[in-house]
């Protein structure tokens, strides 16, 4: 069962007195021109699920440019190295990993490089939940769960209907 997390009255009012103010002066920043309808849609539905990678990501870097740069900054030519664990160096990790996954050239994906995704997610998920204030290992196992599930016809439509999205 997924944890879906929705927007209180109290943050949508906070969330869009910020967002829209700063979407407006910064809008050249923003690669899609729907982000910031997306964003709209997603406050006065009440919920973050139809949010994605590449829109958290730009959410995250034009609000909190400075405060979540990674050590090497953003769009570096260097990826993030083991040893830099900053949350802006995870959140270009996801963003470089999830790139590198959709548009690889084929679908085909060895073991070890699928251990190495997932070992990789689950460094991540776990320092992400301390910064949350998550208990009992709840991403870390989220990511052990997606490692280890079986994916159904309707799973895989699911997802493939995401990404073509």
């Amino acid at each position: 069962m997924r944890n879906i997390h929705y927007i209180t009255q109290e943050s949508k009012s906070r969330w869009s007195s910020k967002v829209d103010p700063h979407l407006h002066r910064h809008c050249w920043h923003l690669k899609l021109c729907c982000t910031g309808q997306k964003i709209k849609d997603a406050a006065n539905k009440g919920s973050y699920t139809d949010f994605d990678i590449p829109l958290i990501y730009t959410i995250l870097r034009n609000i909190h440019y400075s405060t979540l740069e990674p050590t090497n900054g953003w769009d570096s030519k260097i990826d993030p190295q083991p040893h830099q664990i900053k949350t802006g160096d995870d959140l270009e990790r996801c963003r470089r990993r999830r790139n590198k996954i959709i548009h690889r050239g084929n679908t085909e994906v060895s073991d070890l490089e699928l251990n190495e995704y997932f070992d990789e997610f689950g460094a991540i998920a776990s320092r992400l939940q301390v910064i949350c204030n998550k208990q009992n290992n709840e991403f870390v196992l989220e990511v052990k769960d997606l490692r280890t599930c079986c994916m159904d016809e309707d799973t895989e439509r699911t997802y493939l209907e995401e990404i073509e999205r």
